[in-house]
């Protein structure tokens, strides 16, 4: 009940800070270093799905919590889809503005900071969507199970 609550607050605060629709149906918070969700959803800036996920979670850079830095350093997402897309007179794919969020910013505030530092991202039965209308290009792609992982950089 408290994790879900807490769930509630954190998409909240990100679909106001993002400026876009954030939703988790329901939350598992296991030994302060990972977050299971169901039905995570993401919504881009022209009212789409981002990214929908029925199973997700994410690991956290435990040591840095406790410096009020919270860091996601893995992400599994299950039986979803993904929508990468750069629509006429768009300069740029609708992930990057929310990637850029995450970023880490150069003049620490005060105030405690959300950022993605990913090295493992993991898919099982994800349907890619690609559509880049001024390149005109459009690709489809589904994996049963597919991993990314980086031993020096983020994803």
């Amino acid at each position: 009940m408290v994790q879900n609550w807490l769930a509630q607050r954190a998409t909240e605060y990100l679909s106001s800070e993002l400026e876009t629709v954030v939703r988790v149906e329901k939350v598992d918070i296991q030994l302060f270093n990972k977050a299971s969700m169901k039905n995570f959803y993401v919504e881009d800036f022209n009212k789409d799905t981002l990214v929908f996920a029925a199973d997700a979670s994410a690991q956290f850079d435990v040591s840095k919590i406790l410096k009020g830095n919270f860091i996601v350093t893995a992400i599994d997402l299950k039986n979803g889809k993904l929508n990468y897309k750069r629509l006429k007179g768009e300069k740029e794919y609708n992930i990057m503005a929310i990637m850029r969020y995450f970023q880490p910013k150069k003049k620490r505030k005060k105030k405690a900071s959300f950022q993605l530092a990913i090295r493992h991202i993991s898919f099982k039965n994800i349907a890619f969507n690609l559509l880049d209308e001024v390149a005109g290009a459009e690709i489809k792609v589904f994996t049963p199970d597919a991993v990314l992982h980086s031993k020096n950089s983020n994803i």
